[in-house]
């Protein structure tokens, strides 16, 4: 590999992270918009407990953590 084919790969790569953390900001926005839309912090119903503690995690995760190695595989 050539300097140049590197520095494209390694831009590329940060380029799919980045693709990669605003999917997943989206995704917890989505995930806080159903879990207040159902009133899971004040008055769920117990059929929807495991849904609600699902949203929940999903829109307290951090979008950023996601593994470098698992992209360069994706990619």
């Amino acid at each position: 590999y050539t300097a140049l084919t590197i520095l494209i790969l390694q831009e590329d790569i940060q380029r799919f992270f980045k693709d990669k953390v605003n999917e997943n900001v989206i995704r917890a926005q989505a995930c806080a918009y159903k879990y207040a839309e159902n009133h899971c912090a004040t008055q769920y119903t117990p059929a929807m407990r495991e849904q609600c503690t699902t949203w929940n995690v999903c829109m307290k995760r951090d979008p950023s953590a996601i593994s470098r190695a698992a992209l360069v595989g994706a990619y």
